[in-house]
């Protein structure tokens, strides 16, 4: 039920981006070049992105989630 996760670079993120949830990062992560995932660097970063998404109503496109999610399992 979350609207979105933060993690510094673990699994979660991936398993949120399966479930459509915007992710943001703040290590480095093996998911972190796939679309509609969000490298942030420090604080100011991370803040002005939560904003940006927790006062919006951001929409995924599910195929490009499914094609990203499925060249990351593959590999």
């Amino acid at each position: 039920g979350s609207k979105l996760v933060v993690t510094i670079n673990s699994t979660v993120g991936f398993e949120a981006l399966v479930f459509c949830k915007p992710v943001f990062i703040t290590g480095s992560a093996l998911y972190e070049s796939l679309p509609y995932i969000t490298k942030v660097n420090n604080q100011d970063d991370l803040t002005l992105n939560l904003k940006k998404y927790l006062l919006s109503d951001f929409k995924y496109d599910k195929t490009e989630i499914k094609n990203s999610v499925s060249s990351v399992y593959n590999k």
